[in-house]
């Protein structure tokens, strides 16, 4: 038995299990949205504290969002996730002022990149 791994197969084995999402443009051609852990760091500590920003701090009492504010960072999330940023760009474009499906789009995004949960032990 060898330990030997290609590092040509593990890119292949890490492209499957961190594999990205697409989302098909008005145009036919479609925006590669990378996995957060695929991100280059300075994108990566972008995003992260984009999507920090978004979430309110306090539990309980409904606090007051700035609607405007929570489109900007969420479209500035899709352009810094997006493998190419002028498809990320054109998907923000097209998305508009909708901050349902700019939300859903990130939604998608954010479920589709969160790692598998660890499995039990057997111990």
């Amino acid at each position: 038995m060898s330990n030997v791994y290609s590092l040509a197969k593990l890119r292949e084995d890490i492209e499957k299990k961190y594999e990205p999402i697409s989302i098909e443009l008005s145009d036919g051609s479609e925006v590669v949205l990378n996995n957060l852990l695929r991100l280059g760091s300075k994108a990566r500590k972008e995003v992260v504290a984009l999507l920090k920003s978004s979430k309110p701090e306090t539990e309980g009492d409904e606090p007051e969002v700035d609607d405007e504010d929570t489109l900007t960072r969420m479209q500035k999330v899709i352009v810094l996730i997006a493998r190419d940023t002028p498809k990320g760009k054109q998907l923000v474009k097209e998305l508009g002022d909708d901050l349902t499906l700019t939300s859903e789009v990130v939604t998608m995004w954010s479920e589709a990149t969160q790692p598998g949960e660890a499995s039990k032990s057997l111990d």
